[in-house]
């Protein structure tokens, strides 16, 4: 992620992509998502296991993502990252039902998340350097370099559960019924759709804010990396403060932070005011992700975790990634970047409304 994000889409920009385009582009990476998610969440928890998918899919990502330095026609951009964003839908949501499965993975998820941020800030650091120095293209061959550095990683993963012989007497849209039955899970997803549509494509453009700036791929590199970096003493005692208030105030907290993130951003016109902005990354994201992640395992059935984390993907990265950059490209377009922040924080204020009601349902259903 350090070596994708977010110097692919400036890539897009440099051969000639229009911010329509790239709206384009990103959305159908959420139709992919909402299309395959569960499928994957399906396949790891009941057919072949997570470790094989994870080994299947980093190879499909690696092979896409070079294609796409040899694409010429948006057609050609078009069909890559579908087929990109088929194979990398679930590798972080599998990776977190691992996790949830070993032993005081559950105690510990956000401690251990924090290495993936330390592993992002990284190779975005470097990336930054090299993309200012030798140009966008070399983050192909940097990223199939990490990809298999990756897939040898895998193997040493140990696989507590593999599918059993319960979970294969499961039916695919049996599995989603029992998910989506349970209400707090139900309106956990609608909270997850406003916010992660305001977050989105607001993130994703957040690049273009930069560069108008002054900023070069370094610069947004370092930027990138300095919110990543505030990720990790959050998640150092992040595990504690779920223990101690709940997943709950939490997503509240992180809304919040959000509609004041890109109320800044509206108004932001150097350089140092993005810091400010980049410091409320970790907590929009990060924190607001790993608590959902958290809150979605915990209400979801041990042998059906896998197709719980991916459920949260395909309403995180699917439904709400196809309408945000749909939209949020076209607003870019259409009314200019600045415009674009003020929707996003709105959309997010809605969020905030439909977690008063997961608040009021989670208490009720746990004092019953």
């Amino acid at each position: 992620m350090g070596v994708l994000s977010p110097f692919y889409v400036l890539y897009f920009k440099s051969v000639g992509l229009d911010y329509a385009q790239i709206g384009i582009l990103l959305a159908t990476s959420g139709i992919v998502t909402l299309l395959f998610s569960q499928l994957w969440g399906y396949i790891a928890d009941v057919l072949i296991g997570k470790r094989a998918v994870l080994t299947l899919t980093t190879i499909g990502c690696a092979s896409f993502f070079l294609g796409l330095k040899y694409a010429y026609f948006f057609w050609h951009f078009l069909v890559l990252i579908f087929f990109l964003r088929f194979f990398a839908t679930p590798r972080t949501h599998v990776i977190n039902s691992l996790l949830f499965l070993q032993p005081g993975g559950k105690e510990n998820f956000a401690l251990i998340r924090s290495y993936g941020s330390l592993g992002f800030i990284v190779m975005n650091l470097f990336t930054g350097k090299l993309s200012a120095a030798l140009g966008l293209p070399v983050i192909f061959p940097l990223y199939v370099l990490v990809s298999l550095l990756f897939l040898i990683s895998i193997w040493y993963l140990p696989e507590p559960h593999k599918p059993s012989r319960k979970s294969k007497t499961y039916r695919f849209w049996t599995v989603q019924k029992l998910l989506l039955k349970n209400p707090c899970i139900l309106l956990l997803l609608i909270v997850i759709f406003f916010h992660q549509s305001a977050h989105s494509s607001a993130t994703i453009y957040l690049s273009f804010v930069i560069k108008e700036n002054g900023g070069n791929e370094a610069i947004i590199g370092l930027f990138y990396s300095y919110a990543a970096v505030l990720e990790i003493p959050l998640f150092f005692i992040l595990d504690r403060i779920i223990a101690g208030i709940g997943e709950i105030k939490l997503l509240a907290i992180a809304i919040i932070a959000q509609i004041l993130r890109w109320i800044l951003t509206f108004f932001a016109h150097n350089l140092d005011e993005f810091f400010i902005i980049q410091t409320l990354h970790c907590i929009t994201f990060g924190l607001f992700y790993l608590s959902a992640a958290s809150y979605i395992n915990r209400q979801s059935p041990p042998e059906l975790r896998a197709s719980a984390q991916t459920l949260l993907g395909m309403v995180y990265f699917g439904v709400a990634t196809v309408f945000s950059l749909t939209v949020g490209g076209s607003i870019a377009e259409i009314k200019g970047l600045r415009m674009l922040y003020l929707f996003a924080s709105a959309f997010a204020g809605i969020g905030f409304i439909v977690w008063v009601k997961l608040a009021l349902t989670h208490r009720r259903m746990h004092q019953a």
